[in-house]
């Protein structure tokens, strides 16, 4: 695995920031980037500016 990007499908909850760190922690990649949940139109979203590929 050479990096692992998140991907909010729902907004965030009270443990968000708990589930990420869990996650940063165990996954043995980078994270390259968090995609937001968007409320509004999500398939047209430019979520490409999330991501920072310089971390491969």
């Amino acid at each position: 695995l050479a990096g692992w990007v998140a991907n909010d499908v729902t907004p965030p909850g009270k443990r968000h920031a708990e589930y990420m760190t869990t996650l940063t922690r165990m996954i043995p990649a980078p994270l390259l980037g968090e995609i937001p949940w968007l409320a509004e139109n999500p398939e047209n979203a430019a979520t490409g500016k999330y991501i920072n590929l310089a971390l491969l």
